[in-house]
């Protein structure tokens, strides 16, 4: 088993190939492709977030899921519990991100030399092990804008039951209200933004990773416009202001 929490930061990446949608060799038999907009509409917005959301997500996610089937969440490693549900995975679920490769014909092994438990594709004599995956959905995480929360762990048997009650209610209280659009508000108010150069149809051809960076980027110009002028008309004391915050051009990945 390996750690419950995974320190992301260890992958890095190119990010101008991130902004011109080049595809990530990952290695010799993963390539990971990055959506346009126009693809992600066409396979279904919601079954797209669906997909990435079991690919990404940690067992504290799926807590009460899993407390049902007498497993505790706190207790299983974020690649053995992608490992439970990823030979389930063909490529028309996946196939937007990851072609032809097809999870399914994975199956559970154990390397010999080690001991570790890993995902091995027999045809293929190749085996998706921890720092693979954490290395897959790094990247998808990275180029959908998702924040890696890490698995929450809860000590405590009242504790814990606790939690599952309140997720299990809040699980309750959404069964039944309808799919709610991650993008429809964002690209309504990127269309309408000065600053954003496409029109509709162009937005079509945008990849993922553009489209949220530029989202990012205009919260980021107008929050320091409106500091600069602030600033300037002498109404705000700047002295606990950061520097960092005059610059526009700032990394998207600031606050």
């Amino acid at each position: 088993m390996d750690k419950l929490e995974f320190d992301e930061s260890v992958f890095k990446y190119d990010e101008c190939k991130l902004l011109f949608r080049e595809p990530y060799r990952l290695n010799s038999y993963i390539t990971i492709s990055q959506p346009t907009m126009q693809d992600i509409i066409n396979f279904g917005e919601q079954e797209y977030y669906q997909m990435i959301g079991l690919l990404c997500g940690t067992p504290s996610d799926f807590k009460v899921m899993l407390w049902d089937n007498g497993q505790d969440w706190n207790k299983i490693s974020e690649f053995d519990f992608f490992c439970v549900f990823a030979t389930s995975l063909t490529p028309d679920k996946t196939g937007i991100l990851f072609g032809d490769l097809d999870f399914s014909k994975f199956r559970l092994a154990t390397k010999n030399e080690t001991g570790e438990t890993v995902l091995y594709n027999e045809e293929l004599d190749f085996a998706i092990d921890s720092f693979i995956y954490h290395h897959i959905v790094s990247y998808i995480r990275r180029i959908n804008g998702m924040t890696y929360t890490g698995t929450k762990i809860i000590k405590g048997a009242t504790a814990k039951k606790l939690v599952i009650e309140r997720d299990r209610n809040r699980m309750k209280a959404q069964a039944n209200k309808p799919y709610e659009s991650q993008l429809v508000n964002l690209i309504s108010a990127m269309l309408v933004y000065p600053g954003f150069k496409y029109s509709k149809d162009q937005l079509k051809e945008c990849g993922i990773y553009e489209f949220i960076d530029a989202v990012k980027r205009s919260q980021i110009y107008t929050s320091t416009i409106a500091l600069t002028q602030g600033a300037y008309s002498g109404f705000m004391d700047t002295k606990n202001i950061k520097q960092e915050s005059f610059n526009w051009l700032r990394s998207t990945d600031q606050t």
